[in-house]
């Protein structure tokens, strides 16, 4: 009887160790693995924030080139207009001249 007990008690001790063991790797592994997802965890956190900020200066230039763009249409228009005055002005300009060599010429304006 002797030897199946030893032989039982040697069985259970051999199962026990085992469990102990693989008990003790599911323990280390499933640290490991909170480790890393705490990890992966603060990187998106990280991320997440800088591309909440990078999208609010995306935002922000957005709003900055509309401005540029209306402004840019009001200097157009502006410098549209100066052409055409500096057209009349040089129709009047050469009007001028004309009836100034008519003058000098003695002729006189008609």
């Amino acid at each position: 009887m002797s030897v199946n007990r030893d032989l039982n008690l040697g069985t259970v001790v051999t199962v026990a160790l085992f469990l102990v063991v693989q008990t003790g790797g599911a323990v280390w592994w499933a640290s490991q693995m909170s480790a890393k997802l705490t990890s992966i965890g603060e990187d998106v956190s990280a991320q997440a924030e800088e591309d909440l900020r990078q999208w609010t200066r995306i935002n922000g230039n957005e709003d900055s080139i509309a401005q540029v763009i209306a402004l840019e249409a009001a200097i157009e228009a502006q410098l549209t207009a100066f052409e055409n005055s500096i057209d009349d002005l040089r129709i009047d300009l050469r009007s001028n001249n004309n009836l100034l060599r008519e003058l000098l010429r003695g002729r006189g304006p008609e």
